[in-house]
């Protein structure tokens, strides 16, 4: 570690997608081949933006890595992440780019109907094109990536930067498979009962079945993995001891972004040298406010963080 980031502030780096969500909301039935009045919204948006925003907000540094052209949709993300104190220094802008984008519908209950991902992050961010960003990646005390990155460059990480503690969130189940290949080297497992399945070759349909699932996981190397299951609440495994959590029921004004709430405030549980209860607590509430919010971040976050303000942030390694 250099000097440089010794002295600085205790940060954690984000490496994933930053994209304009096009969200659109209804409170009426949603009928296939048929146009239905509503509202659209556009934001910022993307996995690994979402992840970076809610630190941002709970008062960790972060230092976000993206793909971020100059276009409207790239300046629009700019101005929203520097609102909330994301760094974006490190982030690549590859002249001819466009920013990405993620198109969603909610039907009438908040409950996401259908989504449409168009992500080039696979096109700009290489190993060769992150050699430059080696110093602030080894400096974190974690690293937080998201499945949108190609197998290649999370091998690259896992192998590049072992004592940096790598917590991974699959996205979806059809990028669950590029964390298949490097699942000995995550530190911190988020996922939901359908991207457990696809990592672990077991339907998640009980309480029972996740917990399979989540041994299965631990057995290939994972050290700490959290299964949301909805209404059947959240698997969780450290190293072998596991339990289970019962969040409140709660009916949701949108459920995009509470995944990615929960995921920061395992990291931020993390950071601050919280036990497994108080971490779940903690992540749990950053969904619940993420969940009662029509925008994928909800800057109120922050009052959460004030509960456990003043606890020692943990150092680089």
């Amino acid at each position: 570690m250099t000097e440089k980031t010794r002295n600085n502030k205790p940060y954690t780096v984000i490496i994933g997608a930053a994209v304009l969500d096009i969200l659109g909301t209804t409170d009426r039935v949603l009928k296939a081949h048929d146009s239905t009045p509503g509202h659209i919204r556009m934001e910022a948006g993307g996995v690994g933006r979402n992840i970076a925003e809610n630190l941002a907000w709970m008062g960790v540094r972060t230092e976000l890595i993206c793909i971020l052209p100059d276009d409207s949709a790239g300046r629009l993300i700019r101005k929203q992440c520097a609102a909330a104190g994301v760094g974006l220094s490190y982030s690549f802008s590859p002249p001819g780019a466009g920013t990405s984008q993620y198109m969603a519908i909610s039907g009438a209950d908040g409950d996401m109907v259908m989504a449409l991902s168009d992500v080039n992050i696979a096109d700009h961010i290489t190993p060769s094109a992150l050699q430059s960003r080696h110093e602030i990646i080894e400096g974190a005390t974690a690293l937080v990536v998201d499945g949108n990155l190609p197998r290649t460059i999370l091998k690259y990480l896992v192998d590049e930067f072992k004592p940096v503690p790598l917590f991974a969130d699959p996205v979806s189940t059809s990028k669950a498979f590029n964390l298949s290949a490097i699942l000995s080297g995550v530190h911190t497992l988020k996922m939901n009962s359908f991207e457990a399945e696809a990592l672990s070759g077991i339907a998640v349909n009980d309480r029972h079945s996740a917990a399979r699932a989540g041994r299965a996981l631990i057995g290939k190397g994972v050290k700490h993995l959290y299964l949301t299951m909805q209404h059947n609440g959240i698997y969780w495994n450290r190293e072998g001891e596991e339990g289970f959590y019962q969040q409140a029921p709660l009916i949701p004004v949108s459920s995009t972004g509470a995944g990615d709430a929960f995921m920061a405030g395992l990291v931020y549980g993390w950071e601050k040298n919280l036990s497994v209860e108080q971490t779940l607590e903690f992540a749990s509430s950053a969904a619940v406010c993420a969940l009662q919010h029509h925008s994928a971040v909800n800057p109120e976050v922050r009052r959460l963080a004030d509960s456990v303000d003043g606890l020692p942030a943990r150092l680089p390694s």
